[in-house]
């Protein structure tokens, strides 16, 4: 169980930049996320070469999360980028 998100100003950004329906679907997968990060729908995996140590969780097909735990217990989150596949570049 994830108990703490941490934002970078990217991810802040990018966010909001996204319509208001759009929005609140990221916050209603991240609170799911939350409660059981194993759920397969999310296709999480690690990254390569320069996102080593990150990971991708798929909202939608369209819409991808970069993040990373911040702690050895997976209990914390920094959530850095939101995008499609652009933000993997």
């Amino acid at each position: 169980m994830i108990k703490k998100f941490h934002y970078s100003v990217k991810f802040e950004r990018n966010l909001r930049n996204l319509d208001k329906e759009t929005r609140l679907e990221v916050v209603e997968e991240l609170h799911n996320f939350a409660q059981d990060p194993g759920q397969t729908h999310y296709r999480i995996h690690p990254l390569k070469r320069e996102l080593s140590g990150w990971y991708s969780l798929t909202v939608d097909p369209d819409l991808l999360i970069i993040f990373r735990f911040t702690k050895i217990d997976h209990s914390e989150v920094l959530l850095h980028d939101i995008g499609g596949h652009e933000i993997y570049k």
